[in-house]
């Protein structure tokens, strides 16, 4: 699971890293980070690493104190950026909705998990 942090570190993410059959994850309606969960081909995130990523993109969204936060995901391959658009902002098709609820022991188990790039 990739995330990315800013307007910059998103559109590199989601548009130079992400191939046409990862999963891609945003908090809905929230400024917050572009979420990748990167497959092999033919295959899709098994339950708990769908509910990892939205986890992290609720937690890197504007929405992070909510209770519920959605998070909206769809292959990468549908996630576009508009010709002069600032950076960050993209357009979806085909996205599918998930409502996240926190949950700092996973969010905890997470982060201690993490790497940088």
């Amino acid at each position: 699971i990739l995330v990315g942090r800013g307007g910059a570190d998103n559109d590199h993410l989601t548009l130079k890293i992400a191939r046409g059959r990862d999963v891609w994850l945003h908090a809905r309606d929230w400024a917050g980070a572009h979420v990748i969960i990167q497959l092999n081909k033919g295959t899709e995130p098994d339950h708990d690493t769908l509910m990892d990523a939205a986890l992290l993109a609720a937690h890197y969204s504007k929405g992070k104190e909510n209770t519920f936060t959605d998070v909206r995901y769809t292959l990468a391959k549908h996630v576009k950026k508009p010709k002069g658009a600032p950076a960050g902002r993209v357009t979806v098709a085909g996205a599918k909705n998930i409502a996240v609820r926190q949950d700092p022991s996973r969010l905890e188990r997470l982060m201690q998990a993490r790497t940088a790039l």
